[in-house]
């Protein structure tokens, strides 16, 4: 049964960046009360977000975080900095943004359409390499809507390509194969560079002591990819004289034919708006917690500096194949802190990596977690895959660590990624599986089953008339069963349900009849989804 926790915010200190498959807090703050204790040693290797290592230290327990990613700790240290004092850090922001020269700034100027004041647009539209409209919010006489390009606007884009970039900004470093360009530098308008590069060299400049460094580079990567060409048109918010700017919603870097060109300048305010409000909420969060953190970018399958038998407790989410590929999408951010991950410790799925690969690097991850831990403690790992072959793969190898089954739990993520909402076939919750690390284990002899045989199991034992459910419900429920029937029961699965389109035809094939319905997209678009209508199991014949 997934776990209810929708009353629950999401929380300030999260927003500050964008990172994919976060968790939600409550969840993992609840897992690490209840299996550690105050001053316990935490371990997750997979830290990306963060969240692991903020919930275990406003809990007060010691935290060791590691991430391949060079983004995910600056953002993690980010998060769980406890001493920064934000009346000084507001006056550093003031003096900072001062800086930004005269005619940096009016790179952005157009005129009021109401007033005729000079004023800063909030952003652009472009259209086939053309400025076709502008958002505006005048201060001096409150208009505030979305404008036709003049043609001074467009003469200004002609004197904007003339001017030299003096500054550095990541000149020709590569995107991803999938990238619509070549380059980083192309995924921004010429103005937009200009500006970046600005705001860099005055970040640059900052003593590398300086406490509000990581802050303002953490600000600084977030608005660089607000204003990449990758932010489409929100038409449901430019019908109605709004703020037209989409967000990045692609898991790759495409340039649409139609895009938004974002402020940099306004873009980077908003991101100070945002880390005032989050470290406002985590001082409030560390007052007075004396606790150790350990950070630093290292890959879960190297763990030596950490002593056999020293942690109380492991909480992680590894990557899930290839659903995300996190390296690839911090490029962006990485170019520009010139900072380099350690992508050969990668584990994914991709031209370059297998299935094979995939869960060898997982095993070996898993193996040097179990050396790390404590007899007795608890390892919760987190996973989400749309294929039940993978999932299959990743329990046996669980079942083969030595580990002993506690618990698994279905719980859905606050925020859905733009594949829960718009692909078909895509599964819509995540699973936190917890083990027990045990000097011995009693392995009973190994049994088969077929999970079309697990399958109709499940489907006879539902006795409540009038119950629907959608094929993602029905696979959320194998996966548990299989994950208990494996761990605890020592069976081997043959796999021939592979993934929702194939338990689809399953489905159909047993005679239960399906019913469509409509859900909204957050692109403000419905899409049909498949519910199965289980009021007569008593009567499906399995074939």
């Amino acid at each position: 049964m997934a776990i209810d926790n929708s009353h629950k915010k999401y929380a300030e200190r999260y927003k500050i960046h964008q990172y994919w498959s976060r968790k939600p807090w409550y969840i993992v703050r609840n897992y690490i009360e209840k299996y550690s204790d105050i001053n316990d040693v935490i371990l997750d290797p997979f830290v990306g977000g963060g969240v692991t290592a903020f919930e275990a230290i406003a809990l007060e327990r010691n935290v060791i975080a590691y991430d391949i990613n060079p983004v995910s700790i600056l953002l993690t240290k980010v998060i769980c900095e406890k001493d920064i004092d934000l009346w000084s850090f507001n006056q550093f922001f003031l003096k900072f943004m001062q800086k930004i020269p005269d005619n940096v700034r009016d790179l952005y100027k157009t005129k009021c359409r109401n007033c005729h004041k000079e004023i800063s647009f909030v952003n652009t539209i472009w259209d086939s390499n053309q400025i076709t409209s502008l958002y505006i919010s005048c201060n001096n006489c409150g208009f505030k809507g979305n404008v036709q390009s003049t043609e001074e606007d467009r003469a200004k884009l002609k004197e904007i390509e003339k001017i030299k970039i003096e500054n550095w900004y990541p000149n020709n470093c590569d995107l991803p194969k999938n990238s619509d360009v070549d380059y980083v530098h192309e995924l921004y308008t010429k103005r937009n560079l200009i500006v970046l590069s600005e705001i860099y060299r005055l970040i640059c400049d900052i003593d590398e002591e300086n406490p509000f460094k990581n802050l303002l580079l953490l600000m600084f990567i977030s608005t660089s990819t607000r204003t990449i060409k990758s932010i489409f048109v929100n038409h449901h918010r430019l019908s109605n004289n709004l703020n037209p700017a989409g967000v990045w919603g692609e898991k790759r870097f495409w340039v649409p034919k139609q895009f938004v060109e974002n402020n940099v300048i306004y873009y980077f305010n908003e991101r100070y708006e945002k880390i005032i409000k989050a470290k406002n909420e985590t001082s409030a969060l560390l007052n007075n917690k004396r606790t150790n953190c350990t950070l630093d970018v290292s890959p879960a399958q190297d763990l030596n500096e950490i002593k056999s038998n020293s942690v109380d407790y492991v909480f992680t989410d590894p990557p899930y194949a290839g659903a995300v590929k996190y390296l690839d999408l911090s490029t962006v951010w990485n170019c520009w802190l010139n900072a380099k991950p350690m992508k050969d410790y990668e584990i994914i799925l991709s031209e370059d990596k297998n299935l094979d690969s995939y869960i060898n690097q997982i095993g070996i991850s898993l193996k040097e977690m179990f050396r790390t831990l404590k007899n007795g403690k608890h390892l919760s790992i987190c996973f989400h895959f749309s294929n039940l072959q993978i999932w299959n793969e990743i329990l046996q190898l669980l079942n083969s660590l030595g580990y002993e089954f506690d618990n698994v739990e279905i719980f859905e993520p606050m925020k859905k990624s733009h594949n829960q909402y718009t692909q078909e076939g895509g599964v819509e919750t995540d699973v936190i599986i917890t083990l027990k690390k045990v000097s011995s284990k009693n392995i009973q002899k190994q049994r088969e089953i077929k999970l079309s045989d697990i399958v109709f199991s499940m489907i006879a034992s539902m006795k409540i008339p009038g119950v629907s459910l959608k094929t993602a419900q029905f696979y959320d429920k194998i996966v548990v069963d299989m994950t208990k029937i494996i761990l605890s029961e020592n069976y081997r699965v043959v796999v021939d349900i592979k993934d929702l389109n194939s338990l689809s035809v399953f489905l159909e094939g047993l005679g239960i009849q399906r019913k469509i319905e409509y859900e909204m997209e957050y692109t403000g678009k419905t899409r049909e989804i498949i519910k199965w209508d289980i009021n007569n199991v008593k009567c499906v014949q399995h074939p």
